[in-house]
């Protein structure tokens, strides 16, 4: 009886293990990790990371260039000078959840390293626990297993597993939030789950928006949006002008002096040409399509496929990422749910059909 269980987290902490120890680093764990420091010393932040990682690694984090990659004069500056790198802080002090446990880390000898990855690594494998509490609802015994190991091991989950960033905290937290809700009916551990990961990641507060409205819970709904004001307000977050401009147009090296403006031009002319290469260089179109396949032969997923699809639709229209990278990143708790929605919906539709064929062996 336990066997397949036992299988399954054996798996699963195998790849735990592997994405702990091949960790992916990318820039913007280094104000995090100045963050998490009791002095935000970006010098130490900086010579820690030169040990870690391999000079190639290295020079692409701060942006010297390694032969194949241009110098990024951007990277540059933030070494040269801490002050313009201290004034990038409020892009990312709009994590407090994430923060915190790193801070907490830091606070008893973990190293920011250690501290930022061990966070990934804890959160993908809480998300599997909660994978395999979804599938074996549905799919019984051993047949549970290689469904939940071929969603654990999807890409956009190691990659979120293996960087230092909020991404594998935030999709534990809507996941497991959206499965006490969903599945075992526990909506106030559920809500709580969902409101704490705005806290990991501003932008989902759409899908708790979403989630709430749904569910007619009218409290969570005001508290959702409640918060996600609140935590801008007192991370003294920049404006959506400055992170657009940040993000898609150019680099802002003193982004507090900065006097930005995004024109409806300059918008759309973004818009569509990133929604254009997300829909021809990612899995979004393939997951679409699964998706509208599920929501026309099992009508009673339409709402959750509708919540997912209409949060993808939402976040892209306002912070329209342009590539498979940054979807896994800003979309992998929806990727997340719309798979096991429909992985349970088959599996179930299935064991339903097998059932009444025993009770019906003539049909």
């Amino acid at each position: 009886m336990y066997k397949p269980a036992i299988t399954y987290f054996l798996l699963l902490l195998a790849a735990t293990l592997a994405c702990a120890l091949k960790p992916v680093s990318e820039w913007d764990e280094i104000p995090y990790m100045c963050l998490v420091r009791h002095d935000h010393n970006s010098a130490a932040v900086y010579a820690d990371l030169k040990q870690r990682l391999s000079v190639r690694e290295y020079a692409i984090l701060t942006g010297t260039g390694d032969g194949h990659l241009p110098p990024n004069a951007y990277k540059q500056a933030m070494v040269s000078q801490p002050e313009s790198l201290a004034e990038q802080f409020p892009f990312y002090k709009v994590k407090p959840i994430f923060l915190a446990i790193a801070w907490m880390l830091v606070a008893v000898g973990v190293s920011a390293f250690t501290a930022l990855h061990l966070i990934s690594a804890c959160a993908f494998f809480v998300t599997g626990c909660v994978i395999w509490s979804w599938i074996s609802k549905y799919a019984v015994g051993w047949a549970a297993v290689p469904i939940a190991v071929t969603i654990l091991l999807q890409p956009f989950m190691i990659q979120t597993a293996r960087a230092l960033l909020p991404d594998a905290l935030g999709l534990a937290l809507v996941v497991g939030g959206a499965y006490c809700v969903s599945e075992r009916h526990q909506t106030r551990i559920g809500y709580g789950l969902l409101l704490l990961s705005i806290l990991d990641r501003p932008d989902n507060v759409i899908f708790c928006v979403l989630v709430f409205a749904l569910y007619r819970a009218l409290l969570p709904l005001v508290a959702a949006i409640a918060l996600y004001f609140s935590n801008n307000y007192f991370a003294h977050s920049y404006s959506w002008a400055k992170l657009f401009t940040q993000t898609f147009v150019h680099p802002l090296t003193m982004p507090k002096e900065a006097v930005v403006r995004v024109s409806a031009r300059l918008y759309f002319d973004i818009f569509f040409k990133n929604t254009l290469n997300l829909a021809t260089h990612s899995e979004l179109l393939l997951i679409l399509a699964i998706s509208l396949w599920i929501a026309i032969a099992f009508p009673a997923c339409r709402k959750y496929l509708g919540v997912c699809l209409a949060t993808i639709v939402l976040h892209q229209t306002a912070f329209p990422v342009r590539d498979s990278y940054s979807a896994n990143r800003f979309f992998s708790p929806e990727y997340l749910l719309l798979i096991l929605v429909a992985a349970s919906s088959i599996v179930g539709w299935r064991a339903q059909k097998d059932g009444a064929q025993k009770m019906n062996p003539k049909t």
